[in-house]
């Protein structure tokens, strides 16, 4: 689905939308198993060496991801090369991937990118897998969800800007007042952020 999305926009750019568009600064960003969909498009090489990388996306940003299903870590995300964001909550164990037995395992894909890569992860206190899709299947919302949605909305916003459009005030933020800003309501690290 994600070469047939890629080939879709690339003609609307020379369509409906010529002019409207900027294909240089394309994103990839995906929740549960659209996570899993986001860090294949990244580069993420699964069992017996199956890889899907897609070209044409400039950054990802990865909500509730899941590590390799046999454990190789460090393997499976070593060709990642563009900019990473992951972003997960102590509560976040939900998952259909045989992989995620607890919320420690969402940090694997955070803990196992290329440590010169621009990457960051955001962990939100007492979020779970549900606060980043609004609580469509859970029934409405919990303590705590409005607090988590303005540190999710600000952290990826400030991720775009800074690698997509190279915004050197986005780019402080992340590296300095994201944390201060999340306050005891996310634990927020970060690595290889230019200034």
């Amino acid at each position: 689905d994600v070469p047939f999305a890629l080939t879709q926009i690339r003609a609307m750019a020379r369509g409906d939308l010529s002019g409207r568009l900027d294909l240089e600064r394309m994103a990839m960003t995906g929740h549960s198993f659209g996570a899993v969909s986001t860090q294949a498009a990244a580069g993420q090489v699964f069992a017996r060496g199956a890889s899907m990388p897609a070209e044409g996306f400039a950054a990802f940003v990865a909500m509730s991801p899941s590590g390799d299903s046999a454990g190789n870590d460090e393997a499976a995300f070593a060709k990642v090369s563009r900019p990473f964001m992951c972003l997960t909550g102590t509560d976040d164990s939900f998952g259909i991937n045989p992989s995620v037995n607890s919320a420690a395992d969402r940090l694997r894909v955070y803990a196992a990118l290329p440590k010169a890569l621009p990457a960051m992860q955001v962990v939100l206190t007492g979020g779970d897998h549900f606060v980043f899709d609004g609580r469509a299947l859970t029934g409405g919302p919990r303590p705590g969800d409005a607090r988590h949605q303005e540190i999710i909305d600000a952290s990826v916003l400030a991720f775009l800007n800074a690698m997509l459009r190279e915004d050197r005030p986005a780019r402080a933020f992340l590296r300095e007042g994201l944390a201060a800003a999340a306050g005891p309501d996310a634990r927020i690290d970060w690595r290889a952020i230019p200034a």
